[in-house]
């Protein structure tokens, strides 16, 4: 191993940004249907399963709450992935054209 890293494509970069992105969109969507299932009553308790006594319930507000957060965290690090990526994928283009 020569110790050399090798420059990301640009079809790689957008391909894994879309992917963050995409799974940004699906925790949005699950924020949405966690609000329908609450019937616009935030304070419902909702969730199931877990080891304890209430079964891993959390308030609406907080499930939305979460779920929305990591929303908009995954699909901006998704965004950020494809333009880090781009911008390097376009640096090694430019330096192997020298």
């Amino acid at each position: 191993m020569t110790g050399e890293r090798r420059a990301p494509s640009k079809t790689r970069s957008m391909v894994v940004g879309g992917v963050f992105v995409i799974v940004g969109v699906l925790c949005a969507v699950a924020a949405v249907v966690i609000a329908a299932r609450a019937g616009g009553d935030l304070s419902t308790v909702v969730g199931s399963g877990g080891a304890n006594r209430t079964g891993g319930a959390a308030p609406a507000w907080f499930a939305i709450g979460v779920t929305a957060v990591l929303a908009l965290l995954t699909s901006v690090t998704g965004v950020f992935i494809a333009i880090v990526g781009w911008r390097a994928a376009d640096g090694a283009e430019r330096e192997a054209d020298r």
